[in-house]
């Protein structure tokens, strides 16, 4: 997919770029257009941005140093090779680029191309923070946020967000978004984490881009304006948010800030879809299997549903519980989808529960009339009736707009309590499932949530 470049590789470009003492002007120039070539999604340009990176590196350009440690680190224009990351991060510090020092200590942290040791890794992340790096800062942060090497506490993790933040690090300026949204060591202000937000996305942070957008869809922090939040989704998607991809869709499958083009959906569904999303691939689902963007696919929309069923998503569960009740794109199993839509009834809005309520009136005998019976009546049969059958899609066309755009643009009733979790979709930065995501703006399945992981940082990446 020629569009996306990993948001990880984008925030450690910027962050170097701004890290960095610049050499001659002819170097600035070229650093320049290189940090240009490693922002594209294509390889092959990424490669052109890592060959001036390399020819200036062995020149002993400093800044050059640091850049072609973090793209052998992030696989960016050349193949991923933590070995060489880690070796040309300590070239660079032994020049004191703060960059190349949190790179290794970076290096240290995740156990790449050296042994695993978060202590090692936080005394390097000090020296580049005594040298100025914004990245080192904003790690130190997170470090005091969730503790472990030091003890965890939230004032001194925000005074080191601020020292991020004035540093130019826009990872930094996300978490203190987040601070002001959940009211961590701050009073909660939703305005402030909205002018936060929009520090951090407009410079390049992809994370921000998508909350940025779901604050305009809903009017929390800013007034409410549907084409702000289509034009932030859009360049969260640009810049390979997934998040953003999915809501960009919700944006144009409903006609929300922009002129309705399933379709186009429908390809947003798809971007986020075949990357882990899970609620993408419930949506992608829900157009085969309606036919809305699609053609009319319910064997693909089972497909799709099961595997996001195995991130334990609510609503792909509920969809495969239907599915099973109507036989439609798989072979029926009225006890399957009884088990399917318990295991999330309460859970997703109501959904799964009235659609168990009208199976259980359906299974009730007729009432016996007081009067002669010639022969007995055969059993009533429980499979259901055509007209079910499209009462059922007339639900899952109901559960569109349920996990879709409904919550998103703030249509039903959501839960303000944060720590609310997502039906298990990927997290784009670790790639863990089993901690979900918090969703502080009403996290009903299918919302669009914040991206918060609760597997690797509350906070964001480890800034490499």
């Amino acid at each position: 997919m020629t569009r996306f470049i990993a948001a990880a590789a984008v925030a450690a470009l910027l962050v170097g770029q701004l890290s960095f003492a610049q050499g001659g002007n002819g170097d600035a120039d070229e650093l320049s257009r290189a940090a240009g070539y490693c922002q594209s999604s294509d390889f092959a340009t990424q490669a052109k941005g890592f060959a001036i990176y390399q020819r200036l590196a062995e020149m002993g350009n400093p800044k050059a140093i640091g850049e072609l440690g973090n793209c052998y680190g992030s696989g960016v224009g050349t193949k991923k090779d933590d070995d060489a990351a880690l070796s040309w991060y300590r070239k660079g510090a032994e020049l004191e680029n703060p960059r190349s020092i949190r790179g290794v200590g970076t290096s240290f942290y995740h156990g790449k191309g050296v042994r695993e040791d978060r202590k090692e890794a936080f005394r390097w992340w000090e020296k580049a923070a005594g040298l100025g790096d914004g990245g080192a800062m904003r790690n130190i942060g997170i470090e005091y946020e969730h503790g472990g090497v030091v003890e965890k506490d939230a004032a001194v993790a925000i005074t080191w967000y601020r020292k991020a933040a004035d540093a130019g690090d826009a990872g930094a300026m996300q978490a203190l978004a987040l601070c002001y949204e959940n009211g961590m060591a701050v009073a909660q202000n939703y305005t402030q984490a909205a002018l936060w937000y929009e520090k951090a996305a407009r410079n390049g942070n992809a994370d921000a881009m998508n909350n940025l957008g779901v604050y305009y869809s809903s009017g929390r922090g800013v007034a409410k304006d549907l084409k702000q939040a289509f034009s932030w989704f859009r360049d969260g998607y640009l810049a390979g948010n997934l998040e953003a991809t999915r809501n960009l869709g919700m944006c144009y499958f409903n006609g929300l800030g922009v002129e309705k083009d399933q379709e186009r959906g429908a390809t947003c569904y798809w971007s986020a879809a075949r990357l882990g999303h899970a609620d993408a691939k419930v949506d992608l689902g829900l157009c085969y299997y309606l036919g809305q963007g699609r053609p009319t696919d319910a064997k693909e929309a089972v497909a799709l549903w099961t595997e996001a069923a195995e991130l334990g998503n609510f609503r792909a569960l509920c969809s495969l519980g239907i599915a099973y009740d109507t036989g439609v794109g798989v072979a029926q199993d009225t006890a399957k989808a009884k088990e399917l839509l318990k295991r999330v009834a309460g859970q997703d809005n109501g959904l799964a529960g009235k659609y168990l309520a009208q199976m259980e009136q359906r299974e009730k005998p007729a009432a016996v009339q007081r009067r002669p019976q010639t022969s007995p009546k055969a059993p009533q049969s429980t499979r259901p009736s055509s007209a079910e059958v499209n009462s059922a899609e007339k639900v899952l066309e109901a559960a569109v707009l349920l996990g879709g755009a409904a919550l998103l643009f703030g249509m039903l009733s959501t839960d303000e309590s944060s720590g609310r979790k997502s039906g298990g979709s990927i997290c784009p930065e670790c790639g863990g499932s089993g901690g979900g995501y918090n969703t502080p703006t009403g996290g009903g399945p299918g919302s669009a949530y914040f991206v918060r992981c609760g597997v690797c940082s509350g906070t964001g990446r480890i800034s490499d």
